[in-house]
């Protein structure tokens, strides 16, 4: 079994083994860890080839078999399990002292986890840890070591859990081996939760924080897929909106709308419904069928989206604020930290201000051949000519779309980017999946884009306040991200059919919780190009 390239991420490489760190005073050796490379259909052989060589008493201890990892092989491409083979280095000796490659016939150990997600934050998941020296009550120690101070080291968690077997000791008493015990409670591990297994396995999990304290490193940063973050400001008035600022200001307000960029509305909607206080008593708009004057005028999303969020439960993904521009960029948090110097209009005192930020992983991506992009499994296709192509992420609420655009469509202002992702979306739904489908895969190319602009200001009939016209600014960030070490990367599919970006596209992301709101999350215009 070969050893591969342990890769941290873009930019950071590890050497083959990650070297043992300095033993601690009082321990007799350390471990270095080196990734496993096999394929994934080879895996439980490989495993199981291992598990052979784990002590009876140590066995009891842990989940010594297959079955607790096969079920994440199927995870998330940003979870899927590490395995990690642990090498023992002597104290007393200043080089490896075996210098064969790891494999289950000689290697000193294995650890497997996963980073995994909570409403608190994320953590990491052993799924597997064994020895197989004949010293293993001494090595446990050292060898707890160094796979924390690695996962401390290498991915963005919080804490690490353990689980613990209880079984009958030598004593007669069924607990936790004590020679097991004593070390995860020496390193810092603590007692979280009892729980029994559908097999009738007694378990513990113990868990170990991340703590400066205890000289473990700064949380690194967490590489992922995706990022969005929106902002608005949305200046208040003391007096009307000047004409020139109306939102039916025909061609000049057009003008003023930022081409290629579709500002985002849901943002602006939201934080209308929080702010605004409330309505004029005649909240029908001057048209025909209470549509907004202007035809295209981006407000007559805004107000459709705004009757609609009345009726809707307060979206938690939204931040708002109103105040002033000292005020709203010290807010708790720092959520509006990036927003552009220019986002305050001089001339107002006050402003409405909102964001939400999105940060997510494709549920399954493998890493491309050609560099700068990462190649990420279409779910679904659309459409009847298929030009729709749906993708799945860690989120279950939240899908992304993506189709390819003309240079018009490129260059459309707010409200009519907003409402062709509706038309698209309501006439092309996701139809063929599996072996259905047309394509496999979708090559996402690295990019980081910033956009900013002037939209349209709310109409002057929706709300008792008078507001001049909206600042907006997306950054969307596509990364390319390298597998973490010890990852096995799935294999690629015998036949791959890829969806060509070969000119602009339109990507939105649709969230299941707001679907009646018919509206997405936000929208980009790629150009594959200028990537």
């Amino acid at each position: 079994t070969a050893c591969a390239e342990a890769t941290a991420g873009p930019g950071t490489a590890l050497p083959d083994a990650v070297e043992a760190a300095d033993i601690p005073a009082g321990l007799t050796a350390s471990f270095s860890l080196l990734p496993l490379s096999v394929p994934s259909a080879s895996v439980r052989e490989t495993f199981e080839a291992y598990a052979k060589r784990i002590p009876e008493d140590l066995a009891k201890s842990f989940d010594c078999t297959f079955n607790g990892i096969e079920a994440s092989l199927t995870a998330s491409s940003a979870h899927l399990p590490h395995f990690l083979w642990l090498r023992r280095v002597s104290k007393n000796s200043s080089s490896d002292p075996d210098p064969k490659e790891p494999a289950p016939e000689n290697s000193d150990g294995l650890v497997v986890f996963r980073t995994q997600r909570s409403f608190s934050g994320s953590f990491c998941e052993v799924l597997h840890f064994s020895l197989t020296t004949p010293s293993w009550r001494d090595d446990l120690g050292p060898a707890i070591q160094a796979c924390t101070s690695f996962i401390f080291d290498t991915a963005p968690v919080s804490s690490v859990r353990a689980v613990l077997q209880y079984s009958v000791v030598e004593d007669g008493k069924f607990k936790i081996l004590p020679d097991v015990e004593r070390p995860f409670k020496s390193l810092g591990f603590r007692w979280s939760r009892l729980s029994n297994s559908s097999d009738g396995r007694r378990l513990q999990v113990v868990e170990r924080t991340r703590s400066a304290d205890r000289g473990d490193p700064k949380l690194p940063e967490e590489l992922l897929d995706l990022k969005v973050a929106s902002f608005l400001v949305l200046p208040l008035l003391d007096g009307a909106r000047p004409a020139s600022s109306s939102a039916n200001g025909g061609e000049e307000e057009e003008e003023a709308q930022t081409s290629s960029f579709g500002g985002n509305c849901l943002l602006q909607a939201e934080c209308l419904r929080r702010h605004a206080l409330a309505e004029k008593d005649d909240p029908k708009p001057p048209g025909v069928n209470g549509e907004a004057a202007g035809g295209d005028s981006t407000s007559s999303v805004v107000e459709e989206l705004y009757r609609k969020l009345k009726r809707h439960s307060t979206l938690q993904m939204v931040k708002s604020t109103a105040g002033t521009k000292a005020s709203i960029l010290a807010e708790e948090g720092g959520q509006f930290e990036g927003l552009a110097d220019n986002a305050f209009p001089e001339d107002s005192a006050q402003a409405l201000c909102g964001s939400f930020q999105l940060a997510l992983n494709w549920r399954h991506s493998t890493i491309s051949s050609a560099p700068g992009f990462l190649n990420v499994e279409i779910h679904a296709t659309g459409g009847a000519a298929d030009d729709v192509i749906f993708l799945e992420t860690e989120d279950e609420n939240i899908d992304v779309s993506i189709w390819k655009i003309s240079e018009e469509i490129a260059g459309y202002t707010q409200d009519k980017l907003y409402r062709h992702c509706l038309e698209k979306i309501k006439s092309s739904p996701p139809t063929k999946v599996g072996d259905d489908r047309p394509f496999d895969i979708v090559k996402l190319p690295e990019c980081k884009l910033s956009l900013a602009g002037s939209t349209s200001a709310p109409p002057d009939h929706l709300c008792s306040q008078a507001f001049g016209r909206p600042f907006h600014q997306l950054e969307v960030a596509l990364s390319s991200r390298k597998p973490a070490p010890g990852v096995l990367i799935p294999s690629a599919p015998d036949s791959t059919k890829a969806f060509e970006l070969d000119r602009p596209f339109l990507m939105c992301a649709w969230h299941d919780k707001i679907e009646d709101v018919e509206v997405p999350l936000f929208v980009a215009v790629i150009d594959p190009k200028a990537a």
